[in-house]
Formats: structure tokens, sequence, C-alpha cells
């Protein structure tokens, strides 16, 4: 075998990857709440953002023009990760056998590539989808319904404001003179599907990526602060439009429920978020 077949094989399996299985929230660590902060939360008011969450469809590469691209370079670094530490002789040689199997690498991403038209009806069936659905506010009522169920010795409040955007902080000042102590502001910011495999109708997994701000009102202190990340496990894009969608609004569902069971237990019961 020619060392363009050799460096073709390896850059074929450079570009194949394997999807990660998941299937619940991850978060940023950071404290809970202190003792003596949680015990001033008596009326708290939950708010929302009040923008749509920027919605994606990710995949290796979406049509040929990409694919090349991307298999190029691909192709070019390949030689370098098996000369890495071998000095500037090393260096050389790689860079060499990089010239070669960059063009093959343009020729297998490109070939492997989501054809550009099913990646554009994919990723607009997706975006209409997810504008049918009041992510915020549906989100928001399920932190209430959480908090209403297992720390009812506590009010929970709707409020209708909230940041208008991700990077927004909102004053929730005026709550004050409505006898709110403290707010919950829960923001989906970033949604959609993730494949890591090349060609059509990948595997792709569900995810969700929400902030979280506990606010007190007084003095517009921030009391703790979370980045919660939802991740479902992997089905094809066709599973997930099959039938109108009915899988994603599923994973939606499941979403809600346990960012919301998790942000009201480490909120209101000291529980770290794992």
């Amino acid at each position: 075998m020619d060392t363009t077949s050799i460096g073709c094989s390896g850059i074929a399996l450079l570009l194949i990857s394997v999807v990660a299985v998941g299937g619940c929230a991850h978060r940023i660590p950071g404290p809970v709440p202190s003792e003596t902060d949680r015990a001033s939360l008596r009326t708290v008011g939950i708010a929302s953002g009040t923008y749509l969450p920027e919605a994606s469809f990710l995949v290796p590469a979406k049509g040929a023009g990409q694919g090349a691209l991307i298999g190029g370079a691909i192709g070019f670094a390949a030689p370098f990760q098996g000369m890495a530490g071998g000095g500037p002789h090393a260096i050389v040689i790689a860079a060499a056998m990089g010239v070669v199997f960059a063009p093959a690498g343009a020729m297998i991403g490109a070939a492997s590539a989501m054809p550009l038209e099913e990646a554009r009806t994919s990723e607009s069936a997706l975006r209409m989808a997810l504008a049918e659905l009041r992510i915020q506010e549906t989100l928001r009522d399920r932190i209430i319904a959480e908090g209403k169920r297992t720390a009812a010795i506590r009010s929970f409040r709707p409020v209708d404001r909230g940041p208008a955007g991700p990077s927004e902080k909102f004053d929730y000042g005026p709550l004050a003179g409505e006898g709110i102590d403290s707010v919950l502001e829960v923001q989906a910011t970033r949604l959609g599907l993730q494949g890591k495999a090349w060609g059509s109708d990948p595997p792709m997994e569900f995810f969700l990526e929400v902030k979280l701000r506990l606010v007190r009102v007084r003095d517009d202190v921030a009391l703790w602060t979370r980045a919660v990340e939802y991740r479902s496990p992997a089905r094809r894009f066709s599973e997930w439009a099959d039938n109108g969608g009915w899988r994603l609004e599923e994973e939606f569902d499941r979403a809600y429920k346990e960012i919301a069971e998790r942000t009201i237990e480490e909120v209101f019961f000291l529980v770290p978020l794992p």
C-alpha cells in the first residue's frame, strides 16, 4: 500500500467521530446559597428571559465545500499528530506529508459532509419547530410548579419581565414594592441539535443551555449563579423530525423537569447540582 493510501485511511478515521450519549444536566461548579441567604428567601419572584434562545444545528460540515475545507485541514494536520515531540526534522517531514494528505482529506471531507440541501432543510425545520414553543416561559413555569411542590413554605410568583438578551443585567428593584424579596432568574440562552458524525442523517444530541441567577431585590446582589447544560441521548435527525417532532417536545419536557428539580434543590435545600 502506498503512502497516499495509508494517509487517506488515517484521514478517514479522523473524519469519523463517536457521538457521546448523555441525558442529564451539567453545571459549572460554584457555592450554594448560604444558610443565612436561604433563610431570607420568603417571597420569590421567578423571572425568565424575554427573548428567543439562539437555535443551533451543529454538524461537522454542511455541504461539499465546507467538507473539503475541513477535511483538507484535518489531512494536513494528521501527520503532525503522529510525529509530536520528534523535533525539527520530524516537523519538516510532517509538513511535507501534510501537503500530500491535504488534497486527500479535502476529497474525503467533501464526500463525507452532510449534503448542503439536507443541512439547510433540516436546520429550517428545526428553527420552525422551536419558534412555536414558549421555551422561556415554560421553563419559568416549571420552576414555579416545582417550588410550590417541594418548597411550599415559601411563596413563588411569576415575574412578567426579565432580560431582553443573555448579557443584560435586569434591575428587579421595583419589585420590592410588590412584596417580593428575591428573584430567581432563568434564561434559556442556547439550544438545538448537535452531531459529531459525518454524512447524511447523522445521530444528533438535543442540548439546552440555561443561565440561572438568584438576586436579592433590595440591593441587587446576586446570591447565586449557575450555568446549566442539558444533553439528551443521540438520535438521527429523521427520528427527531418524525411525526411532527414529538420526540423533540418530549426531550424538552425532560430538560424542563430536570433543570427545575435540581434548581429548587440547590437554591432552597442546599443540595449542589451534580
